[in-house]
């Protein structure tokens, strides 16, 4: 249930090194075999919520804070008006 690919679901981009992501993996933005303790089948549902939260939590920092990024968004087009 893996493949290996060069693109970067994160970054929307192709990347040259190639990565290992997970197929049963869901609920999280970025499904790389890297970011997993143990296998995704073998986790019960508490542990998969636990890490979805942990990696979207980590995604959400290297983005940037989406409702800053709109508060700065606005601030930009009320400026250029």
């Amino acid at each position: 249930m893996a493949t290996k690919d060069t693109y970067d679901p994160v970054e929307k981009t192709y990347l040259w090194k190639e990565y290992t992501y997970c197929g049963a993996m869901t609920g999280c933005s970025d499904t790389r075999v890297d970011n997993l303790d143990t296998c995704w089948l073998d986790m019960k549902k508490g542990q998969r919520t636990k890490h979805n939260k942990r990696i979207n939590e980590i995604i959400k920092i290297e983005r940037g804070n989406e409702t800053n990024r709109k508060k700065y968004n606005k601030e930009i087009q009320s400026t250029i008006s």
